[in-house]
């Protein structure tokens, strides 16, 4: 069975299709180019991949290509049905995101915490309010996992997660499947803050 960077299973018979989401995911979280042509070989390859699916969901939505997002997205899901558990979950939890479910899809990735941690991947948030809002949120709703304060949003810009409206108080979230070495790697990232929730 192929696999991810990770050791993790992938629901693809064709490892050319696998090499290219391997190839569509490194260029994704280190926020390089070429990521939407990596994931749309893998779809050629493999039309019933369900993991480049969502991933190249996840490309339109940095685009702010909110329709071709939502309509990969949905893809996706139905696709993910003869996929591993793991990878349904993957699918579920950033389809909401894309369909923009913030809360469902941050509360499906915290069920998985330990998991993720094993495995050397860390859940983040990121927010434009300073350190001691952010631990009071996260204290009143009960998150656990890091959040990080961006002032003056340029992180934020710079994977495209502003709100139309965004300001102090209208949180980003942002769902990184990857160890935070993907913030160290942006040239904006020294700009953010690490908030831990008060249990983490």
């Amino acid at each position: 069975m192929n696999r991810d960077r990770y050791d993790l299973a992938l629901t693809t018979v064709s490892d050319s299709a696998a090499a290219f989401y391997r190839d569509g995911v490194d260029r994704i979280l280190s926020a390089w180019y070429g990521a939407g042509d990596a994931f749309d070989r893998a779809i050629a390859e493999d039309p019933a991949f369900a993991l480049a699916h969502v991933a190249r969901a996840r490309v339109h939505q940095l685009n702010m290509e909110s329709t071709e997002a939502r309509t990969r997205a949905a893809q996706a899901r139905q696709l993910a049905a003869a996929a591993t558990r793991r990878e349904r979950q993957h699918v579920e939890i950033m389809a909401a995101a894309i369909e923009g479910q913030p809360r469902a899809a941050l509360s499906g990735a915290e069920q998985h915490l330990n998991e993720f941690n094993a495995r050397g991947v860390r859940l983040a948030a990121i927010s434009v309010d300073p350190p001691e809002t952010n631990r009071e949120h996260c204290r009143k709703q009960g998150y656990t996992y890091t959040f990080l304060s961006d002032p003056k949003a340029e992180v934020i810009r710079r994977y495209n997660l502003l709100h139309p409206r965004g300001g102090p108080g209208r949180r980003t979230r942002y769902l990184s499947f990857h160890t935070l070495r993907v913030w160290m790697r942006s040239s904006c990232a020294s700009s953010a803050t690490s908030s831990r929730s008060p249990r983490s």
